[in-house]
């Protein structure tokens, strides 16, 4: 039996012009993911679409048209949604007022804040910590039970062979 020799795959060759929208293409997602890392590092102060497009260095419509075909969102909703998604985190893990959750995310005025979170995430801050709240104890409640109830299900085996116990079958 003859085992069929493999060919390392061939390069096709593409002219200058190809490799040259490929490595703008690469730049350009380099570009994306440094905005995205400012976004992330300065999520508690207001943002300017003018500071992104500074430091990526491309004309606003460029950067809003590449950014947009990466990520889906435009930079300013990109960003309001990673304000909103640490905004959940805060109120899921910690006992921080709605006031101060909004402070510590660059809003000024809370009510604005509850009402962007709102218009995100179809609830507002308090009731969705409440909502949160109110699943955890049903989950904890439910493994609790679960617990419970395996344990009075058990078997009680005899120490020889693994048979069942007498007393589980007498009737008193």
């Amino acid at each position: 039996m003859k085992i069929a020799e493999i060919e390392p795959p061939r390069l096709v060759k593409q002219s200058h012009v190809d490799y040259q929208l490929e490595s703008r293409e690469w730049e350009a997602i380099r570009k994306i993911e440094e905005s995205i890392a400012y976004m992330m590092q300065h999520l508690d102060m207001p943002l300017q679409a003018s500071t992104l497009v500074a430091r990526a260095n491309v004309s606003p419509s460029r950067f809003f048209t590449i950014f947009k075909r990466h990520v889906g969102y435009s930079p300013i909703d990109y960003f309001i949604r990673l304000r909103m998604g640490r905004a959940r985190s805060l109120l899921e893990e910690t006992g921080m007022s709605v006031k101060a959750i909004a402070y510590t995310l660059g809003y000024n005025d809370p009510y604005y804040f509850s009402r962007i979170f709102k218009s995100f995430n179809r609830i507002a801050p308090s009731e969705y910590r409440l909502l949160k709240l109110r699943t955890r104890e049903t989950i904890a409640s439910r493994n609790l039970g679960k617990g419970r109830l395996r344990a009075s299900r058990r078997r009680k085996i005899s120490p020889c062979f693994g048979l069942p116990k007498a007393s589980m079958f007498l009737r008193l």
